[in-house]
């Protein structure tokens, strides 16, 4: 986990970077093959973007000794209008 937060809609959570090697097909990653991928706000480094071990191990020695961002306050739960599709 990496020391920012990112907040959505959906949840409040911290940056991060998942490295993945599948031998058979899971999740819709390619198999035998590493495959690196982050998670939050840097929209440089997000998908669609493929991303290489060798980018993100500076990212990750660099994490180690970074301080953590205090955790921001969860968005407030509003309820919008209720919405129906008729078809």
């Amino acid at each position: 986990m990496g020391p920012k937060w990112d907040r959505t809609v959906d949840a409040t959570f911290r940056e991060s970077i998942l490295i993945e090697y599948q031998t058979e097909p899971v999740n819709g990653i390619p198999t035998n093959q590493l495959h690196v991928r982050y998670s939050g706000r840097d929209s440089t480094l997000t998908w669609p973007r493929e991303l290489t071990l060798a980018e993100v191990q500076p990212m990750i020695e660099a994490w180690k000794v970074a301080p953590v961002d205090p955790q921001p306050p969860d968005l407030p739960n509003v309820e919008g209008p209720n919405l129906f599709l008729l078809l």
